[in-house]
């Protein structure tokens, strides 16, 4: 709704600066062509005046400095006509503006809702079957008298169960902040949030070996904020610099504290991000090119999302830098308590 909002009064700033420019353009032609004529016509008159045959013998010369007066009166009259029938147009067009950018995103907004809509109820139908095959899976996987290839292949489809489950999980998150319900926020332990998502992400990083280096002061101020969301944003940056780094690597997790800023630093040694992708990894759906998704690294490009909107609703803000080869490196400051 807020998007929606500001794309009403972007709209409108832009329809009234176009009426601005062919109203001034408009009117500083008229004032121009207008001052001319009556230049022509003072001429013609003070011409006429000083004519020796329009007053009578031994008729008194007149005075002229008046009809300069009388014209620059007229000139400044003018002008401030034209200002206040500006001062009208933009008024008018104003108002006219604001309730025609509103007509014209009202079609838009709606078939928007209606996408979040399908979206949110499709992931919560998908929800249910996803964890019972899910739990069919690795209820198998456990049995002993299933072969070894078949046991590879159940493995392999309990991954993209997994992956499966993540998406909806990102779609049902996505669709509670679209909705933007109410996040109840109260004074948080930082710690307390670093370790519970932690936890999440060890399970991954012990299979690919990965050491997860923290560097955190030992008594953080507190966070104003909703404790699951903010664990959700930490797994989402743990995950990605987790799966798109080599195996035995290492991931820095990194937390300063300013007066009035919490700092967040989470840098891997991966592949990278080439510039050109950049400004749009935050974008919902949007992957990297072929080198990152060449590695079959499961997501469909939600969690960067997924974290965006995270630190968006806790008035933070979160920033990227990448260099091919090198690794990537996502910084999120959040105001403290």
């Amino acid at each position: 709704m807020n998007y929606f909002i500001s794309a009403r009064i972007k709209l409108t700033a832009w329809y009234v600066f176009i009426i601005f420019l062919i109203s001034s353009l408009l009117s500083g032609l008229y004032y121009f062509r207008t001052i001319q004529i009556l230049d022509f016509q003072a001429y013609r008159i003070e011409r006429q005046i000083r004519n020796p045959n329009f007053f009578p013998p031994n008729f008194p010369a007149p005075d002229l400095q008046f009809l300069q007066e009388e014209f620059e009166s007229a000139r400044g009259q003018l002008i401030n006509q034209i200002l206040l029938i500006n001062l009208i147009i933009l008024s008018l067009s104003a108002l006219a503006s604001f309730f025609l950018s509103g007509a014209t995103l009202k079609p838009i907004q709606e078939a928007l809702e209606e996408q979040k809509r399908f979206v949110a109820d499709a992931a919560h139908e998908l929800k249910t079957p996803i964890t019972a095959l899910k739990t069919s899976l690795e209820v198998n996987i456990m049995d002993k008298k299933i072969s070894s290839s078949a046991r590879k292949i159940l493995q392999e489809n309990l991954i993209d169960v997994n992956s499966l489950e993540s998406l909806a999980k990102n779609l049902l998150s996505l669709a509670s902040f679209d909705r933007h319900q109410v996040f109840q926020k109260s004074p948080i332990s930082l710690l307390t949030v670093i370790d519970l998502a932690l936890r999440h992400v060890s399970p991954l990083a012990k299979q690919k070996n990965i050491k997860i280096d923290k560097i955190i002061p030992k008594k953080p101020p507190q966070i104003l904020g909703h404790q699951d969301s903010l664990v959700e944003l930490f797994v989402v940056l743990l995950d990605n610099a987790i799966k798109y780094s080599p195996r035995s690597r290492t991931v820095k997790f990194l937390v300063s504290v300013s007066k009035k800023n919490i700092k967040i630093i989470v840098a891997d040694h991966g592949i990278g991000i080439e510039p050109r992708h950049l400004p749009f990894i935050f974008d919902r759906f949007y992957r990297a090119d072929q080198s990152r998704t060449s590695q079959n690294t499961p997501g469909y490009g939600l969690g960067l999302s997924v974290a965006k909107t995270i630190v968006s609703r806790h008035s933070g803000r979160i920033t990227v830098k990448s260099t091919p080869g090198s690794g990537s490196t996502f910084t999120v400051i959040l105001p403290q308590a």
